[in-house]
């Protein structure tokens, strides 16, 4: 009986760019329509999922515990912009204090949004449904680029492919340290998805990339269509606001 394929060693050596990883998942169990396939890519996509989650929100746990108190150093801080010369005559004019406090206070809480919490154990659950959605929603439209493009892959072998574009993300473990990050991991992501498109369906460098990049600037020309609408809705709501006031 043919020994079935380790799906660790697949991601790794999709990881490496190796075409038999690539090949051996588009080809992998004849004669069950994909099935297989689409069952070991769910669980190759999940599992790094969860493994990039908790050990991302182990990592911004231990930021947040090793993190001075926020509200302190709010207290702090006003403490000695108020014992400095220029605050006592800034007070005396009511206008310039309550805009300077209310600045004072935005920028704290901007601060405080962007610093690790207790609640980062919630990217335990959001990090694998973030990677699953991605993967589904870029291997659906980089399937249909490729095939306006000749390809000849079936959706199963593009999604299949793609799944193996997920190995990078394995970089971002390293977020299990506070306050370490892994770089590249988006353009290396890139780069295994052109290998996946190009070894689902066939093509050549060229057009192979062009399915690779086209997914992306359709979602990038979407939501700047999503931004100009809101604005256009939103700008005679500010204004007749700002005109109220």
């Amino acid at each position: 009986m043919e020994e079935k394929p380790n799906l660790l060693r697949t991601a790794f050596g999709a990881f490496l760019l190796q075409e038999d990883a690539y090949a051996g998942m588009r080809d992998d169990a004849p004669g069950t329509a994909g099935a297989q396939r689409m069952k070991r890519a769910l669980i190759l996509v999940v599992a790094v999922g969860l493994l990039v989650g908790v050990t991302g929100a182990c990592g911004r746990v231990g930021e947040w515990a090793m993190s001075p108190n926020m509200d302190k150093m709010q207290a702090i801080v006003l403490g000695r912009l108020q014992n400095m010369p220029w605050y006592p005559e800034m007070s005396g004019n009511p206008g310039a204090l309550e805009q300077f406090d209310r600045f004072y206070a935005l920028g704290w809480q901007i601060a405080k949004a962007m610093t690790p919490s207790p609640t980062a154990l919630v990217n335990i659950m959001t990090a694998p449904l973030s990677v699953l959605f991605t993967w589904l929603i870029y291997g659906v439209l980089a399937h249909l680029a490729a095939r306006l493009l000749g390809g000849k892959g079936s959706v199963s072998q593009t999604l299949s492919c793609t799944a193996l574009a997920v190995a990078p993300q394995l970089l971002n473990v390293v977020m299990v340290v506070p306050f370490a990050t892994a770089a590249g991991v988006g353009t290396w992501t890139l780069i295994c998805n052109f290998w996946a498109i190009r070894s689902a369906h066939g093509l050549t460098g060229w057009r192979a990339l062009v399915a690779t990049l086209l997914p992306l600037a359709l979602v990038i020309l979407l939501v700047v269509l999503f931004a100009g609408c809101l604005g256009v809705l939103a700008g005679p709501l500010l204004a007749r606001v700002g005109g109220a006031r």
